[in-house]
């Protein structure tokens, strides 16, 4: 069945504005007359190439979800529709739906990889993966509805009295907690777009502040609930470390706070991408970023020493310029945590037990200056930890002051990639997708020649199983014949 069905009536859209036909002609007298289908310049400016579409806009949907659209000449649907989407987009790219046009018969290779049925053919590109619009018109409200449907589930949860402890505590899966607050009854896509945009770092929530079950939130986090609010949470759920109350929150604004507060005080370096910026690369002394990485285990309950390095840091309130905190998990970074063992310190300080710090410097990409800090990182007493800070602080600071001071150095590769879904995963997402469309399909078309096809299959399926049976018997009782 075809992507698109055309159907006249576009309310709302003026889409009789135009006569398909003035084109035709440039002048009165007819002379300069040109026959053509191409569509218009809405199209033409937003057209992609194959390449660009696996360089940029594949890797980019992981955060940005697109809407991709395949027109061609000859198609006065293209024309028609490209009316409509120009208004719709114009209301969707500013809260952040990537749009892009892909013309059919310049980009054989993508138009056949996708599997352009016919045009104009609508797609949604979210996450890697693809989805057709199979909406019989297009309008705003159509068009949102696909877009949320195509989203992963789940990525703004409703907050109330009753979870939102258990929400902002959940912080030790290493994400950021944020609450959006307002009257709206559900959730705005603009709200769900931005959760997209950061899902990989934070974890979001929605409040209905004019509901009965959360007067208790907004109380505690005085929210005024006749204004659009956005709360930032890390480990301290007692007060937010940022938050926004307008009359509208913009997209972009949005975005520029959740990027400055988008991990942890403490987090987990899980990826080379967490860990370039967290550890950033400065090649002059005078520039250099240090690193101060805890190395510890996930087997082990380390929190109350992970709260006392939080105590640390902000007690002598570090220069964030100078000084990033950190911590991994030696399991799971195996290959970088023997990089920098490899110069005899298992002999001297068993790091495979408890929590060790060491204190990088990465001049290039593959290249790391290190010191160990000698003092296991630990909680024995007060009188043991206080030492162990005033000694953390003092190497911090003669390293600071000269970096030529460093003892050791290294080649480090590229860090595991620890959220890296296996094959298996792949493979369940992707029949779950096909599972989906299908079931989609099922929904919008007339079920009966898709279930008589299936019965048809499951017939001659048990035909051949009759079948089989029926002639291994008869061969065993000719065998007993002879015997």
């Amino acid at each position: 069945s075809p992507n698109f069905k055309h159907k006249s009536d576009y309310r709302g859209f003026n889409r009789f504005d135009f006569d398909t036909f003035d084109t035709f002609f440039d002048s009165n007298d007819g002379r300069n007359f040109r026959f053509t289908f191409n569509s218009g310049s809405y199209f033409r400016k937003h057209s992609i190439t194959h390449r660009a579409y696996e360089n940029t806009i594949l890797p980019q949907s992981y955060s940005t979800p697109y809407i991709l659209v395949f027109y061609g000449d000859l198609c006065v649907p293209c024309i028609q529709v490209e009316q409509v989407l120009r208004k719709l987009m114009s209301e969707l790219e500013p809260v952040g739906v990537g749009f892009g046009t892909v013309h059919s018969q310049h980009e054989i290779a993508l138009t056949r990889k996708i599997g352009v049925r016919s045009l104009p053919y609508i797609i949604s590109l979210i996450d890697g993966d693809i989805r057709p619009f199979r909406e019989s018109e297009i309008s705003l409200s159509t068009m949102i509805g696909f877009i949320k449907r195509s989203l992963p589930k789940d990525l703004v949860i409703e907050i109330n009295d009753n979870n939102y402890y258990d929400f902002l505590n959940g912080w030790k899966d290493n994400k950021v907690r944020v609450l959006f607050a307002n009257n709206d009854r559900t959730i705005r896509l603009r709200y769900i777009l931005v959760a997209f945009y950061f899902h990989e770092r934070i974890a979001f929530g929605h409040v209905k502040t004019d509901d009965p079950s959360t007067k208790d939130v907004l109380k505690r986090y005085h929210i005024d609930p006749k204004m659009n609010s956005m709360f930032v949470f890390n480990e301290d759920i007692n007060s937010p470390t940022a938050s926004l109350s307008v009359s509208e929150l913009k997209t972009q604004i949005m975005k520029d706070v959740l990027d400055s507060n988008k991990y942890l005080f403490l987090p987990r370096v899980t990826s080379q991408t967490v860990f370039d910026h967290l550890c950033p690369i400065a090649s002059l002394p005078s520039r250099a970023k240090f690193c101060v990485m805890l190395v510890s285990s996930e087997k082990e309950d380390n929190e109350r020493k992970f709260d006392a390095m939080r105590a640390f840091m902000k007690e002598d309130d570090f220069p964030k310029d100078r000084f990033r905190f950190m911590y991994i998990h030696r399991e799971k970074q195996a290959e970088l945590v023997k990089s920098l063992t490899n110069i005899g310190l298992s002999k001297k300080v068993n790091i495979n037990r408890g929590i060790h710090v060491v204190i990088l410097w990465r001049k290039e990409s593959n290249q790391v200056f290190y010191e160990w800090f000698k003092n296991e990182w630990d909680f024995v007493d007060s009188t043991y930890i206080n030492e162990t800070k005033q000694k953390l602080n003092l190497l911090m600071t003669r390293l600071s002051q000269n970096a030529a001071q460093f003892t050791y150095s290294a080649k480090i590769n590229s860090l595991t990639d620890e959220s890296a879904k296996s094959l298996f995963a792949r493979i369940v997402k992707r029949l779950l997708l096909v599972t989906e469309n299908l079931s989609d399909n099922i929904s919008r078309t007339d079920p009966t020649p898709i279930l008589s096809v299936v019965f048809s299959i499951i017939f001659i399926i048990f035909i051949g199983y009759v079948m089989t049976y029926f002639m291994y018997e008869s061969g065993r009782r000719i065998c007993k014949r002879k015997i």
